[in-house]
């Protein structure tokens, strides 16, 4: 009888699956380190994150004296940051500049506007209308600066060296079947099991598991295992967001004190930046500043990264965060492809028939 599982690609959610199954498992990854997504690129001592997002971890703590308890042992390694107002680029009055329009903003509509401005950022962010979306979590921009609105602060975690990818390579040590440049190339249910096909440098060998755990993306499935035609078809529906960032190392320091900005309005190509040297001092050189720009666009489109970036560069200085004397050290653009499912009604309904027929062969997602 088969008991061992199989964990496929050994980003966040298959190390932390691994973790929690303990022992009776294989986890595959194609490439030769660990992380995934969540990843840090160091240059020139600038430290970026490959797909940063806020909170990176709820404020958590050791919750028992074991030594082998991984989570408790990794969480010691980090700063716990407090995000109080760290939305707000400048404390704002009673007027926002919102479509390159001045709006006056009588007292009785300030919550009317706030639901606008989240609107105007769900449709900018996900390329969509915010009826279209099943569910928001943009709750604080940087004109969150109502005193009866509710509080932007919470508190997470972020690690004190090395980016995301430290938390990721931390796990290393407690995994006990990691298995590092390995390709799953075939699936075949088979007799209530799955037989593996994997690829390991020139060498392919098969294996046969009890469940498999994937975080491969959905639109890759069909090319590694025979699907029924309806389920292709509600994976071809499937419509994803992609996302480029651009990461700015800049010789000067305190370029902004906010962790993140969200910016709603279409003058600006980025939908909202992320200030790694707040996170953690050491993510930085010393009198340096860093910023990550996030810009967002629909699947299908090839994004031109030279006139991205000069659109990134033209609003950071019409925003003051570059000023016009300042030396860029190091300038880096990265593109996460399928970043984002859109949380569409369309979407959302594909995606629960594709994984209930998933979890039918036992193929978990």
């Amino acid at each position: 009888m088969i008991s061992m599982d199989c964990i496929i690609g050994a980003g966040l959610s298959g190390l932390l699956t691994a973790y929690k199954l303990g022992s009776q498992y294989r986890l595959f990854e194609r490439e030769h380190e660990v992380g995934g997504k969540c990843k840090t690129f160091e240059i020139d001592g600038f430290f970026f994150d490959s797909f940063p997002i806020l909170p990176v971890i709820p404020e958590v703590k050791a919750h028992n004296n074991n030594s082998h308890d991984a989570l408790s042992i990794i969480v010691n390694n980090f700063i716990i940051n407090n995000t109080t107002n760290n939305y707000l680029i400048k404390r704002m009055k009673a007027d926002v500049f919102f479509e390159n329009s001045p709006i006056k903003l009588p007292l009785k509509n300030q919550y009317a506007l706030y639901e606008k401005l989240n609107s105007v950022y769900v449709k900018k962010f996900w390329k969509r209308e915010i009826l279209e979306i099943k569910s928001q979590s943009f709750p604080s921009f940087r004109y969150s600066f109502f005193a009866d609105l509710p509080k932007t602060s919470f508190s997470f975690a972020y690690p004190k060296i090395g980016g995301l990818g430290s938390f990721a390579n931390s796990f290393i040590p407690y995994l006990s079947n990691l298995e590092l440049g390995t390709e799953v190339i075939e699936i075949s249910p088979k007799n209530g099991n799955l037989k593996l096909r994997l690829k390991r440098g020139k060498r392919e060998f098969t294996c046969d598991f009890k469940n498999v755990f994937s975080s491969i993306p959905l639109i890759d499935l069909p090319k590694i295992i025979d699907l029924p035609s309806d389920i292709v078809n509600s994976i071809k529906k499937l419509e994803y967001l992609s996302t480029i960032q651009v990461n700015i190392g800049i010789a000067r320091k305190d370029i902004s004190h906010n962790h993140s900005i969200f910016f709603p309005e279409k003058r600006y190509i980025f939908n909202r930046l992320y200030f790694p040297m707040n996170l953690s001092k050491n993510n930085v050189p010393k009198g340096c500043s860093s910023l990550t720009a996030e810009i967002s666009f629909a699947d299908g489109k090839k994004p031109d990264l030279e006139y991205i970036e000069h659109k990134t560069i033209e609003g950071l200085k019409n925003l003051d965060i570059i000023r016009r004397n300042d030396r860029i050290e190091v300038i880096h653009t990265h593109l996460n492809q399928h970043a984002f499912l859109i949380p569409s009604q369309n979407n959302i309904k594909e995606f629960q028939k594709i994984t209930s027929y998933l979890g039918s062969i036992n193929i978990f997602h």
